[in-house]
């Protein structure tokens, strides 16, 4: 019996998850000059990237290993720009945002990474998926604009990109948005399962089970 797209991008996500590698962790330019910058603070800083990382939700171990190394970090270096943006994270997956002051904390913080690094464009793409959980998608695109004004070589620039044209129903874009994404060798295959969730949560969506998923990557 011939395999549904569903079942397909099903079975690559699976791949994808159970192969997760960070050996060729994607790095921001920004990032690299703070690895040149401050050799040893950058290695704490990619252990809690990592941790955060391998975060899933309902599984906070990873959240409270990374809590303590982002905090040493910005005691021993408060103008470390990218710690900030992970903090932020961390919050987020901590559901800090259901709190009272929880969105302007956040915020606060982006901000302040962006303070020291102005043209820092992962801080704007983090904006752009802070956004996206609260369904603003208007400022999703704001940030997402800023991002490669910036200059920004992220894969989570297509990722989000790929999401808003999906949100726009521009089906096509998104997925060309997407396969900009698997085309890419420098990336690590955590982020591009990010955009096998997006094919599969389309698929889960239609009843097109004749077109083919070569079709749409």
């Amino acid at each position: 019996m011939k395999a549904s797209p569903k079942q397909i991008v099903t079975f690559v996500l699976s791949l994808f998850i159970s192969f997760l590698s960070y050996a060729n962790l994607w790095q921001s330019s920004t990032e690299q000059k703070y690895q040149t910058s401050y050799p040893e603070q950058y290695l704490q800083y990619i252990k809690a990237v990592k941790l955060l990382n391998s975060y899933s939700v309902g599984k906070g171990k990873q959240l409270q290993q990374a809590e303590p190394i982002l905090s040493k970090l910005l005691e021993a270096n408060n103008e470390f720009s990218p710690a900030y943006v992970q903090v932020a994270r961390l919050l987020v997956y901590s559901g800090y945002l259901r709190s009272n002051d929880g969105l302007n904390v956040v915020r606060s913080l982006l901000d302040k990474a962006i303070e020291i690094e102005p043209n820092y464009a992962e801080a704007y793409l983090y904006y752009a998926s802070l956004y996206r959980i609260l369904k603003d998608w208007e400022s999703v695109e704001k940030s997402l604009l800023i991002a490669k004004q910036s200059g920004t070589k992220s894969p989570w620039y297509d990722i989000h990109m790929g999401r808003l044209l999906k949100h726009k129903g521009k089906i096509d874009e998104a997925m060309k948005a997407f396969d900009l994404v698997f085309a890419r060798k420098d990336i690590s295959s955590r982020d591009k399962s990010f955009a096998v969730i997006e094919l599969r949560d389309y698929y889960n969506s239609i009843d097109d089970h004749e077109k083919s998923l070569g079709d749409v990557v």
